[in-house]
């Protein structure tokens, strides 16, 4: 038996940063294959596909849930909505699935990023079809997509995947929200002023990156537009830049940092720091955030790209960026984040610098500017994640139950760093 990692399937951080961002944040999921003859089926399925017109240019509308995109296709001729992710494969619900008698090629047992483990379903679609385009004979993952309510939240049946994305070119703007995709970058009308970066590919089509944090190096970094979040590391690329001595803030949170596609995270520490200085291709960018998890994942999500017309042509390996808005990120934000479990509220994760007189991890969440939530309906939490009060407002009225007894705190929104 042998271990074979293959991007990743989906991880639901639900406000991991403990600065109650809640982030939908795909990452890595494994493989794990009892013979080389699942790993070649899989690795197949992951390269196989071609579209059908050979010539083509259309522009597809898409909507934004929760900082994501989501798009109208086909899938075997039936109309359905999906997500488009960069680092994931194509994913199909069991229920879409069912309704168009896929059949699973094969099985794999597969863990996810907390480490728990189940088989997931493997197969090819005969077509899916965007904007009029047809993408023939791609693989996909069968996964329960409302197993996470976060990712039911979505209302989609599916993943549109970096596997099939390759198959053209893409080009996203996000002010008039539309994708333009196309199999020929000749079609696109590209300013000299659009920045550059390189990029490599793992089996399933993902794009990865090279970031530089204060000239220290993070390589593997996922190309994520799965992911509602921006710059995300490792511990391991943390431990360099404090060993560089390149780092002059940082706190953390403490709590569930996420839930996996088959439960959620146990209770862990994620580190912020303040970094100077990013460079990434052409890019260069001053004083951002960037998280440092205990999971594996590096990635750039689509809270950073959002500010750009973005261009990803895996025919030449290219990212290019055009600049729209500025991106700043050390904003207000609440010291504390919340989760959803058994239709109750709670307290997710407090950050370094949470009030002492101030909501503990675990309290029960009981009211939101008098708004009752002793019971939390998964409508409700959906409606929380879709225009999330601890996002918006500067200040808040929270009321929590701790060890029987009720609190009440009036909270405000604050500077994540304040400046030195």
């Amino acid at each position: 038996m042998f271990l074979i990692s293959l991007n990743r399937l989906i991880t639901v951080k639900k406000g991991s940063s403990g600065f109650n961002v809640t982030k939908i944040f795909p990452v890595a999921f494994s493989l794990l294959l009892l013979t080389s003859c699942g790993l070649i089926k899989t690795v197949r399925l992951m390269k196989s596909g071609e579209t059908k017109q050979k010539h083509f240019k259309v522009e597809v509308p898409f909507e934004m849930r929760m900082g994501l995109v989501v798009l109208k296709v086909k899938v075997n001729g039936v109309d359905c909505e999906y997500l488009l992710d960069t680092g994931a494969p194509n994913v199909i619900s069991k229920d879409l699935a069912k309704k168009i008698n896929l059949i699973e090629n094969t099985t794999q047992k597969t863990g996810d990023s907390q480490g728990k483990k189940s088989e997931l379903g493997f197969s090819k679609i005969a077509c899916i079809t965007i904007g009029g385009i047809d993408f023939l004979e791609t693989g996909t993952a069968i996964a329960d997509l409302k197993q996470a309510h976060e990712i039911a939240c979505l209302n989609v049946e599916g993943f549109i995947g970096a596997n099939l994305m390759r198959k053209a070119i893409w080009k996203f703007d996000y002010t008039k929200k539309i994708i333009t995709i196309c199999s020929s970058r000749d079609s696109l009308s590209i300013p000299n002023t659009c920045k550059k970066i390189k990029f490599t590919t793992v089996i399933t089509g993902t794009p990865k990156i090279e970031l530089i944090y204060n000239g220290i190096s993070d390589k593997d970094v996922t190309l994520d537009l799965g992911s509602n979040g921006d710059f995300d590391s490792d511990q391991k690329t943390l431990n360099k830049l404090k060993q560089a001595g390149a780092l002059k803030q940082i706190t953390y949170s403490y709590g569930h940092g996420g839930t996996g596609l088959y439960g959620k995270a146990p209770i862990d520490t994620t580190f912020y720091a303040l970094v100077s200085n990013i460079k990434c291709g052409d890019i260069e960018m001053n004083t951002q955030i960037v998280g440092f998890g205990t999971s594996n994942a590096k990635t750039l999500g689509t809270a950073y790209f959002k500010n750009h017309d973005l261009i990803i042509d895996w025919s030449k390996s290219e990212i290019l960026l055009l600049e729209k808005t500025s991106y700043y990120n050390n904003i207000k934000k609440m010291r504390f984040s919340l989760m959803f479990d058994n239709n109750k509220l709670f307290v997710a994760s407090v950050d370094e610098h949470s009030p002492a007189e101030g909501p503990k991890l675990g309290d029960q969440v009981i009211s939101i500017n008098g708004r009752n939530y002793a019971e939390c309906s998964p409508d409700a939490w959906c409606e929380i994640l879709f225009n999330n009060p601890l996002k918006k407002e500067a200040e808040i009225a929270l009321k929590v139950l701790r060890d029987e007894k009720e609190y009440s705190y009036q909270l405000k929104s604050e500077l994540i760093f304040q400046a030195q």
